[in-house]
């Protein structure tokens, strides 16, 4: 039965685009990371949050931010690397991240729907209130 699917894995690798100065470059795509890639990335994540929390280590924090957007960043040719700002390579690190979580919330949404857990759905199946019902003692009145 084709609802007994937990998840839907391509071998085929596609890879999104970014662009910078009116040119489209590819990106590094969350599906062809490694299992260790994928840790290091988080990791890397936790090494950003630390280095921010501390003023006296801002040269370190560009240098990994640096880093993290050149791996990201694999069409980009150096010398249009080099153009970009220490804001714009935090945003592609930004956003990568962000697709990082996308893909670990879809595995995480087939196992959970696998497993009968509850999705999305009210905390309370047995609440037949509503919201927009009239509380008790207060007033109707608009405000």
């Amino acid at each position: 039965m084709a609802t007994d699917q937990v998840l839907d894995i391509t071998t085929l690798v596609k890879r999104l685009k970014i662009k910078i100065d009116n040119k489209l470059y590819d990106i590094l795509s969350v599906e062809e990371l490694s299992v260790v890639d994928n840790q290091r990335f988080a990791l890397w994540g936790q090494d950003i949050q630390k280095l921010a929390a501390d003023k006296s280590k801002g040269d370190e924090l560009d240098d990994l931010i640096a880093e993290l957007a050149r791996k990201v960043l694999v069409g980009v040719p150096d010398h249009v690397f080099a153009k970009l700002s220490g804001t714009h390579r935090f945003e592609v690190v930004e956003a990568f991240t962000m697709l990082l979580l996308r893909r670990k919330a879809m595995v995480a949404g087939a196992i959970a729907k696998t497993m009968g857990l509850p999705i999305g759905e009210a905390s309370s199946p047995d609440f037949k209130g509503s919201s927009g019902d009239t509380p008790d003692g207060g007033s109707t009145k608009r405000q």
